[in-house]
């Protein structure tokens, strides 16, 4: 699992946010057209999701200070977990309003 979220980091700085920012202008000037908001929700999803796996390997793999600690742990993988479907579903939409319509 640490090495699978070390490829979407590795991926994330190489790739995806060199190229949000380089088209931030764009982002600016259409900020309300539909592939706007998809990309927008998709980079808020996938941010707040890799956080969290993130957060839940380190967990897993140190002993984190008592105050970084979190005592529903499943609580937080189901969460995780949809977030990431989200972010899936999210990624297969912009897919599609930038590629195939």
């Amino acid at each position: 699992m640490f090495s699978g979220i070390v490829l979407v980091a590795v991926s994330f700085f190489a790739w995806m946010a060199p190229s949000y920012i380089d088209n931030f202008h764009v982002i600016v000037e259409e900020l309300y057209s539909p592939g706007v908001i998809v990309t927008n929700i998709y980079v808020a999803l996938g941010a707040i999701t890799g956080i969290l796996a993130i957060y839940i390997v380190l967990r897993m793999k140190f002993d984190l200070p008592q105050k970084f600690t979190v005592k529903r742990v499943k609580r937080l993988m189901r969460t995780t977990f949809t977030l990431w479907w989200l972010t899936f579903i999210s990624g297969l939409s912009f897919y599609l309003i930038y590629y195939v319509l």
